[in-house]
């Protein structure tokens, strides 16, 4: 039996391809499932069915573009309450393939409609059974119970579900069974994710504080007490998930716009995207652009915590670089590229880059200048730049009261782990007001890199 795992790391979201004797079972594909589909040629496998096992919010789900490629069955939950056509599985319902079989567990909790998968291979193949978990049970955590998917239910009736999913379906299985989850450590369906790939149910006893909390109550305080605001864009993927989107090939890619083009689409209303490189973005880029790199590995949940509703213009280095933009925005649902170009402005905005090194050097001669972390509050407490002031990168960030007291005209210095983010918080430092911004191009790695003073919460 092939068992194969394929890895986003933008999304931190994992799909899978399982086959047996020429037929295969696609599960969670992304939208863009061309390696998916190259994975089950390559191993000479007909897909027969593509899964899904609940309405994901953090990426546009691929179900629709395997069945169109392969003329596979389309299949979810029985609770699945959306307009997709699909087969609709109730709990303890099997599909075999080859001499494999898929046994569904119905696990309600992180959403309505959410369901395990567990794989029993072969008689005499020798391989373990493995539980695809995922968004319910994570490698040390579960998953979280308020997002749309979940509408009409408040979230600690939820997590209540979900506390009986985890211990009434899960927990009985055999200690020996292998777990493997759909997103990884980095995605925003999670609070304290692990970064292997899979564990056994063994372990997560050991290691999962949900699996060894029995009392329902305590269950919901400490899940709900860890939750931190979804992303915006939760809700419209949520919602593209339960009608199904179209398919890429009904989409017609982001056409070259000229510069008159692009101040057109800005006046109506249009966001510049720049995804090109923090150096590239400071030398020049165009006034008001969100300046989120495809370099940086969370392309994709920055850009859609941070972009607003509306028409978006990728600002790219080339035609490449803009398509493959196009396609990890339809991840999350950004389907109005009004188009792109490499082109910039006659008078386009700057801002200096420096170094960890040339930020040290400025505090050293004046103490009193103004450093801005965007980092999470948990990151900025492990360790910081001595006196700098802590506001978390976010749609909010314009809203927080630790920016009152800032004088807006005086250099004011941004960082986060290493320019990514920094880069991305300046759109909304100079809406502000904020008119001499620098970016730390290489924040606090390059600050630990050299060795300077570092300041600890307590």
């Amino acid at each position: 039996m092939l068992f194969q795992r394929f890895w986003c790391a933008p999304l931190a979201q994992a799909a899978y391809l399982i086959g047996d004797g020429g037929e295969a079972v696609i599960v969670d594909p992304l939208r863009d499932a061309d390696e998916l589909l190259a994975g089950a040629a390559r191993a000479g496998l007909r897909v027969r069915h593509v899964i899904g096992t609940h309405v994901h919010a953090d990426f546009v789900a691929g179900l629709a573009e395997v069945a169109a490629a392969t003329g596979a069955e389309i299949a979810m939950g029985e609770r699945f309450a959306g307009k997709l056509p699909c087969r609709r599985l109730p709990d303890g319902a099997e599909i075999e393939f080859g001499g494999a079989r898929l046994k569904v567990l119905e696990t309600p909790g992180h959403t309505e409609d959410s369901v395990c998968l567990l794989v029993v291979p072969p008689d005499g193949d020798g391989a373990p059974e493995r539980l695809l978990s995922g968004d319910t049970l994570f490698l040390g955590d579960v998953g979280r119970p308020d997002l749309a998917a979940g509408a009409g239910r408040s979230a600690r009736d939820m997590a209540r579900r979900l506390h009986a999913s985890v211990h009434g379906k899960i927990a009985p299985l055999p200690d020996a069974t292998e777990v493997w989850p759909a997103p990884g450590a980095g995605s925003a369906c999670g609070v304290n994710i692990a970064c292997e790939a899979s564990s056994t149910i063994g372990l997560q006893r050991l290691a999962n504080w949900a699996l060894g909390e029995p009392d329902v109550e305590r269950f919901c305080d400490r899940l709900l007490g860890a939750l931190r605001p979804p992303p915006r864009y939760f809700a419209r993927v949520a919602a593209l998930n339960q009608s199904g989107p179209r398919l890429i090939a009904e989409l017609a890619p982001p056409r070259r716009l000229s510069v008159d083009e692009v101040a057109r689409a800005q006046a109506a209303g249009a966001t510049v995207l720049d995804v090109r490189t923090c150096i590239a973005y400071g030398r020049g880029h165009w006034p008001g652009a969100l300046g989120v790199g495809l370099d940086g590995g969370e392309f994709e949940a920055w850009a859609g915590a941070l972009l607003p509703d509306g028409g978006v213009v990728v600002h790219a280095e080339n035609a490449e670089q803009a398509h493959s933009a196009w396609l990890r925005l339809l991840r999350i649902g950004a389907e109005d590229v009004v188009g792109w170009t490499d082109e910039l402005p006659p008078s386009p905005s700057k801002v200096p880059q420096i170094e960890a090194v040339d930020l040290f050097l400025e505090l050293q001669k004046d103490p009193r200048a103004q450093v801005l972390d965007v980092r999470r509050a948990s990151e900025y407490a492990t360790g910081h730049v001595p006196g700098t002031v802590n506001t978390e990168l976010g749609p909010e960030l314009s809203a927080d009261p630790a920016l009152a007291h800032f004088d807006r005209a005086r250099p004011t210095a941004v960082l986060c782990e290493g320019g990514y983010r920094s880069n991305a918080a300046l759109q909304q430092l100079q809406a502000m007001g904020f008119t001499a911004l620098r970016n730390v191009v290489d924040g606090m790695t390059g600050w630990r890199a050299n060795a300077l003073p570092v300041e600890r919460a307590g």
